[in-house]
C-alpha cells in the first residue's frame, strides 16, 4: 500500500511508477483525492491535462477504419432485419409443454437460471 514506508521509499515508489521528482515532492506533501470530484469535475480535470500535454485524439489506420465502417454498416443492416422481423406479426409457437421442458431441464441444470433453460429449449444457446 502506499502510505507505507518512510518517507523515502514511497519517494521511490512514485518516481518507480513514472513521477518526477517534483510530483513526487509535491504528492509527499499532499493527499490527492480524484475520487472527491464529481464526475463532470474528473472529466474536465483529465482534459485539461491531455490538452496541456499536447494529446489529441488518434485516428486509425486506413484498414482498421475500413473495418470499423463495415462493422457499422453490418450493424445497420441487421438493426433493419430486427426491426421488419420485430414489426411481423406474432406467429411463433410456444410449446404447449414448456414449463414441463424447463423443469426438467433445470432438474438437470441445478445452477443454470430459469430464462437460460428457456434459452436453451429455444435453441438460442447450445449447452
Amino acid at each position: 500500500m502506499f502510505d507505507k514506508g518512510n518517507a523515502e521509499a514511497r519517494r521511490r515508489n512514485l518516481i518507480k511508477n513514472g513521477a518526477t521528482e517534483e510530483e513526487a515532492e509535491f504528492l509527499l506533501e499532499r493527499r490527492v483525492e480524484l475520487n472527491a470530484l464529481r464526475s463532470d469535475e474528473l472529466v474536465d480535470f483529465i482534459e485539461r491535462k491531455l490538452q496541456k500535454h499536447g494529446v489529441r485524439k488518434l485516428i486509425p489506420p486506413r484498414n482498421d477504419l475500413a473495418a470499423a465502417y463495415r462493422l457499422f454498416k453490418r450493424g445497420v443492416a441487421i438493426r433493419k432485419l430486427v426491426e421488419t422481423e420485430l414489426a411481423k406479426p406474432d406467429s411463433i409457437r410456444v410449446p404447449a409443454n414448456l414449463d414441463k421442458q424447463v423443469r426438467a431441464y433445470l432438474a438437470d441444470h441445478s445452477d443454470v437460471p430459469w430464462d437460460d433453460a428457456v434459452a436453451r429449449i429455444a435453441g438460442w444457446t447450445k449447452h
